[in-house]
Formats: C-alpha cells, sequence, structure tokens
C-alpha cells in the first residue's frame, strides 16, 4: 500500500512539474473585440482557466478599448493577425495557444466555449504541442 501511495504522489509530483514547466515555456493569446457580447463572456472563463493551468495570457484589442478582465489589451499587429487567422476573415473571441520562444501559434478556440470545454481543449493541445515540438508527428495529426 505505501508503495502505490508513494507512486501515486511522484506522479503528482512529476506532472505538477511537467505542467508547470510547459506554461513557462507557452502562454496563451486572446484576441477579441469590446463591442463584442461573446468576447465579454469569454474574458472571465478564459481568466480563471488560465490561472487554474497557470497559463499567462497576452491580450489584444481589435478597437483599441479593454475589457472587464483585459482593461490593458494591445492593438495587435497586422502581421500577428495575418498569421493567426492563416489569412481569412478575422473572428472574435479567438484563443490561441503561444510557444513564448519560437512564437508558434496553435490554435485553441474560435468563438465563445465554456470553462470545461476550455480547460480540456488546453490539455489536448498541450499534449499534442508537446509531442510535436519534440519532433514527434504534426501536432494536427496527432
Amino acid at each position: 500500500m505505501r508503495k502505490i501511495l508513494h507512486f501515486i504522489m511522484l506522479t503528482c509530483l512529476s506532472l505538477t512539474a511537467f505542467a508547470i514547466d510547459f506554461t513557462e515555456n507557452h502562454h496563451l493569446l486572446f484576441i477579441f473585440s469590446s463591442h463584442c457580447p461573446h468576447c465579454h463572456n469569454q474574458a472571465p472563463i478564459l481568466k480563471a482557466c488560465a490561472q487554474n493551468k497557470h497559463f499567462k495570457i497576452e491580450a489584444y484589442s481589435l478597437d483599441n478599448q479593454g475589457l472587464p478582465d483585459f482593461p490593458d489589451a494591445q492593438i495587435p499587429a497586422d502581421d500577428l493577425l495575418m498569421t493567426a487567422f492563416s489569412g481569412q476573415s478575422i473572428q472574435t473571441p479567438a484563443i490561441f495557444m503561444v510557444n513564448s520562444e519560437t512564437l508558434a501559434l496553435y490554435p485553441l478556440a474560435i468563438g465563445e466555449v465554456g470553462f470545461e470545454e476550455l480547460e480540456q481543449r488546453i490539455q489536448d493541445l498541450s499534449s499534442k504541442i508537446i509531442t510535436f515540438e519534440n519532433g514527434g508527428v504534426s501536432w494536427k495529426e496527432n
């Protein structure tokens, strides 16, 4: 019984260290418009989920107006929008995961999603990104 408990404790500690290491090299990017009701709904969900998962958030406002949860949002550069939306029309709210070192963007959610779904998407995408960034298959195929 002690061996099982010891194994469980070590597994939990290694998963926690692993999660913290991943969040040191990756952050979330939130693109919104202050006039978008879905963005207003998404902001507190994103903020709570990011805090729960230990992610930093970089927020960008398309209209230079903040939201209550992101009052100091920046205006996104055109090249960021071009990269994020691959030249397609810009939709909000939009959430991406970003490799802080390479600046690679990975789409997480376009449109409003709930807390549980966002947490699950973060977990699933994080696993795919880790595999991809460690030389595995494409993150889209994973």
